[in-house]
């Protein structure tokens, strides 16, 4: 009964209060706020937030000239930092570098012991390939806190873009010490198979746990325990990608070319036709069920299927290899 009453008493005395609660802030509201703001703390919080808005509208021009006209307040240094930084994140994500740069040099130099503005920085920096710079800017963070997960992680992967993967390596090391993420095992996974160590990957790419992996992991197991002469791990790997996602083909067309390398023509034909369904304009793989009938001893179908994947070609290697294998197939049904 009580909650009933007050129910009722919302409903019936107070409904406008309702109805505000459940308005969504327009464009209109935020600059008229703006505009009837006296000035000074609650102008500067009115264009933030104004600016705010453009920016989830994906308005940037509107945003950033916003965020500015909030500088102009002389807003204290705390609060021209962080404005400084919302600039700087806005026109990074317009990939507009150069800019973004300039604002997130404006919030070091405001603030230079805070290790936001030295990060986005960073970033910035490797996204405009200014390597040296970047790798500054990472160091600079790590010397005052070596225990900075973002500035470890960030050299890790500067690093591994630069193609220097020992030093990658180290410092996903790091990072993985302080946050042990399924992404930084990814990441350790593709720097050890670069420096060749296929056995370091596969285990790197095994510690993600089975509910965190994803189609592209299972995937990548299968190739790496395939190149390790893994049979039942990769075989395992390929079947678990076509279980997290029936839709897609590669899965179904490794398993395929696994159980055709071994041998095993039936699965390996069951999978690639399957394949087939997915993808019907796919050469390559009317190239190798062309292989399988062959084995098989099915001439007229390995030739219907060495035919469609000529005229299905998409590279000159393909078209190369199937007019090569054709000619073989029609030298045999003479």
């Amino acid at each position: 009964m009580r909650i009933l009453v007050l129910c009722l008493f919302f409903a019936l005395v107070l409904p406008g209060a309702a109805v505000a609660a459940s308005s969504p802030i327009t464009e209109e509201c935020l600059v008229s706020r703006a505009a009837g703001a006296s000035g000074g703390a609650s102008r500067l919080k009115a264009l933030v937030g104004l600016a705010e808005w453009y920016a989830r509208s994906n308005d940037t021009e509107r945003a950033i000239n916003t965020y500015k006209k909030a500088l102009r307040e002389n807003p204290r240094r705390k609060d021209a930092y962080q404005v400084e930084l919302a600039i700087g994140d806005t026109y990074l994500g317009q990939q507009q570098y150069a800019q973004a740069i300039e604002f997130y040099q404006e919030a070091v130099n405001l603030i230079a012991r805070s290790d936001s503005a030295h990060l986005r920085l960073a970033k910035a920096y490797e996204q405009s390939e200014l390597y040296e710079l970047a790798r500054q800017e990472y160091s600079g963070v790590l010397k005052k806190d070596k225990k900075s997960f973002e500035a470890n992680f960030g050299l890790a992967c500067l690093f591994q873009t630069q193609g220097l993967t020992g030093q990658a390596m180290e410092y996903f090391r790091r990072a993985l010490m302080l946050r042990p993420e399924s992404n930084i095992y990814r990441k350790m996974a593709c720097c050890a198979e670069n420096m060749g160590d296929i056995d370091l990957a596969a285990a790197m790419l095994g510690q993600v746990i089975a509910a965190d992996r994803t189609y592209e992991d299972e995937l990548s197991r299968g190739r790496l325990f395939d190149e390790l002469k893994k049979y039942k791990e990769s075989e395992d790997a390929y079947s678990q990608a076509i279980k997290r996602d029936p839709g897609r083909i590669e899965g179904c067309f490794s398993l395929g070319l696994l159980y055709l390398r071994n041998n095993e023509l039936m699965p390996a034909e069951k999978l690639l036709q399957l394949a087939l369904k997915k993808a019907p304009d796919e050469g390559i793989i009317h190239f190798f069920l062309s292989a399988i009938y062959y084995r098989q001893h099915n001439l007229p179908l390995a030739r219907v299927e060495i035919r469609t994947a000529i005229s299905l070609s998409k590279s000159d290697i393909l078209a190369r290899y199937s007019r090569k294998f054709a000619g073989m197939l029609d030298a045999e049904a003479k």
